[in-house]
């Protein structure tokens, strides 16, 4: 064999060992990527669920808002007539 032919041979070794790091490299990176996507998702049901909660804890909010200012006008109804009975 001359030289010649051995550098080709050289850059074609070293040429087919950039493309396996190159492909290692991207098996990787599609593996975080997967990973990734995996607890995007994961996240976008958690935060799903807390919008839910908080949601539901504002309705809640207002209902019991209701129910004191029903309670309040009860309240002052039942003074009104009890001042009433007393007043004869």
């Amino acid at each position: 064999m001359s030289d010649e032919e051995t550098i080709p041979k050289a850059r074609l070794d070293a040429e087919i060992a950039k493309r396996k790091a190159a492909e290692e490299q991207i098996s990787t990176l599609q593996g975080q990527l997967t990973e990734a996507q995996a607890t995007a998702a994961s996240a976008a049901k958690e935060l799903e669920r807390a919008q839910s909660h908080a949601e539901r804890a504002s309705k809640l909010e207002s209902d019991l808002e209701s129910l004191r200012g029903e309670l309040d006008k009860t309240r002052a109804q039942g003074q009104a007539h009890a001042a009433m009975l007393e007043a004869g």
